[in-house]
């Protein structure tokens, strides 16, 4: 069992492909390829937690992308899914929220759509919603998970930790990430 990051899918959202510069002649491209790249790397045991702009259109769009995805699938809210949380619930997801946290690596993680603006304490946080911009934002502590960055797939747990790793002076994960070693 393995737990997987991502955001901003924005299945059924046809200015996507402009406004990120997505390499994809149309849509069904599109879906069809994050599906795939989905399906490669998580398994039907597997957790994945989608960090807010899975999908536009109906519901039943939405649960029909969904239902094509591995794994047991948690939602945290983006700024394009508005509607109530028993409608993603509805679609197939396992859970909905707002925010939530996570352990990884021995270090508690934040999990929310937009990174901080103005961290009032600094904490390791995992978003999405600004898609190509940058991945590590030292100064916010946030790592982006958006597809856009990675090769339109979800990122593993050991991925996030590693990426933080490399990201942070080694002194400092030394003392904040403990050796990582996933459940099995």
């Amino acid at each position: 069992m393995t737990t997987w990051f991502t955001s901003d899918h924005h299945f059924g959202h046809f200015k996507i492909l402009g406004f990120c510069n997505r390499p994809f002649k149309d849509l069904d491209q599109m879906h069809r390829v994050m599906q795939e790249r989905w399906n490669e790397v998580v398994s039907p045991t597997d957790t994945v937690w989608v960090l807010g702009d899975f999908a536009f259109g109906p519901s039943t769009f939405g649960a029909e992308i969904l239902n094509t995805l591995a794994g047991s699938k948690h939602l945290v809210q983006g700024n394009h899914d508005r509607h109530r949380p028993s409608r993603y619930r509805s679609m197939g997801f396992d859970s909905v929220q707002t925010h939530a946290m996570i352990e990884l690596g021995g270090q508690t993680i934040r999990m929310r759509h937009r990174p901080p603006e103005h961290p009032e304490e600094p904490q390791l946080t995992l978003c999405g919603h600004v898609h190509d911009r940058w991945a590590w934002d030292p100064q916010r502590l946030t790592l982006n998970v958006g597809v856009d960055l990675w090769g339109f797939q979800p990122i593993s747990e050991l991925q996030v930790v590693e990426t933080l790793v490399k990201a942070r002076e080694p002194a400092w994960a030394a003392a904040h990430l403990k050796l990582y070693t996933p459940m099995i």
